[in-house]
């Protein structure tokens, strides 16, 4: 199953949107370079498919161009890679929902992103504006991101498995994206609403690595909308392929569609709590009903940027996909304990442990026990 990247997303300190490349004759470069190199030890203590220990390692590189700005808007652009070594944890705990949301499954380096933008609006300061995007696009990076919930390592935080396990290579996400064209409208500072069409079957199976620019596959449709203020976000997003999907069991076919939703709340600045749930056709997907439930505490005893959260994600199964499957087990749960510490501005260490329950929904395999430690260090202007 595709994860998601947007991890990055709580890790604003040591990630950059870029360090301005030295200009001779100017003051500032319209480019900005950046990156995050993510080392990763995981092990398996008991129970899944095996007891088993690995090193993953995934380094980012992106550049991105901002143009000046001016009363009719401004254009801006962005080239984002991932280069991983392929290794994996998830092979023996044997589960749906992704305990690592690093891993790429296949070594080598996957473009993410290489796409155009054009902002109605000012560049000066942080306002959100309306645009137009088009090129290489990661889905995730506009539709369900995680929000506070990106803390989290569980994939399942980044994008809903609900959605990341459609199509037939999965949507345009971490780590295999596609050409997709996006516009978002801005109602008024707080409210949003946006609408992407994106090839409906990105890259190649046979070489995961390799983008595939053939569109004869259709179109997958994604329109949300945001309402953000300072102690809520509430969004809600609608999804749907433009070509028919065999039935998992049986005979027939139906246009795969689902529905996502999600809310935070942070009532005094330091702790948010969130809730998530999501769905998607069950004669088509092997998990039909999705939801999650978490807490994070921000600036523990005081320290900031030391952030401790506890989460839950639960994946349903289809009743096809049991049948299919052969399980009595209805579904898997994942319950993560995280705590994420800043060593300096660039450096930073995040300590997790999950528990798995019913890994695949499999009845033969022993809830499983994981452990881990990620090593994040961004370079670039800060």
């Amino acid at each position: 199953m595709k994860r998601s990247l947007n991890f990055l997303i709580p890790l604003a300190s040591v990630f950059l949107a870029g360090s301005a490349i030295a200009d001779e004759n100017t003051n500032s470069s319209p480019f900005s370079f950046g990156g995050v190199y993510v080392a990763n030890y995981f092990a398996n203590t008991d129970g899944g498919v095996s007891k088993a220990e690995s090193y993953i390692d995934l380094l980012s590189l992106g550049v991105t161009y901002e143009g000046g700005g001016s009363p009719k808007g401004f254009l801006r652009g962005r080239i984002y890679g991932v280069y991983s070594n392929g290794t994996s944890i998830g092979d023996s705990v044997g589960d749906l929902q992704g305990v690592n949301n690093t891993e790429t499954g296949y070594g080598g380096f996957y473009l993410q992103e290489a796409w155009l933008e054009y902002n109605f609006g000012s560049s000066e300061g942080d306002e959100i504006h309306s645009f137009v995007r088009a090129g290489v696009v990661d889905l995730n990076s506009l539709f369900d991101t995680p929000g506070t919930a990106a803390l989290f390592i569980n994939a399942s935080h980044g994008i809903n498995p609900a959605f990341s396990q459609t199509g037939g290579n999965g949507p345009s996400i971490f780590p295999v994206t596609g050409l997709a064209a996006i516009g978002q409208v801005v109602l008024d500072q707080n409210t949003s609403l946006r609408l992407g069409v994106f090839d409906a079957y990105p890259g190649d199976p046979t070489t995961p690595n390799k983008l595939n620019f053939d569109l004869n596959e259709g179109a997958l449709v994604v329109a949300e909308a945001e309402r953000t203020t300072d102690n809520l976000r509430v969004y809600a997003g609608a999804f749907g392929y433009s070509r028919r999907s065999a039935a998992l069991i049986g005979t027939g076919d139906a246009r795969n569609r689902g529905f996502y939703g999600g809310l935070e709340l942070n009532p005094n600045g330091k702790t948010t709590a969130f809730v998530h749930y999501a769905n998607a056709s069950p004669r088509l997907n092997q998990i039909a009903n999705y939801h999650s439930f978490g807490v994070v505490r921000k600036d523990l005893f005081g320290r900031k940027g030391h952030d401790l959260g506890v989460a839950i994600a639960n994946a349903a199964l289809s009743n096809d996909a049991r049948t299919l499957l052969g399980t009595t087990d209805t579904s898997e749960t994942n319950y993560e304990l995280t705590y994420y510490w800043p060593i300096r501005d660039n450096l930073a260490l995040q300590s997790d442990f999950q528990y798995v329950q019913n890994p695949g929904a499999d009845p033969n395999l022993k809830d499983a026990q994981v452990i881990g430690f990620r090593l994040i260090y961004g370079f670039g202007e800060q």
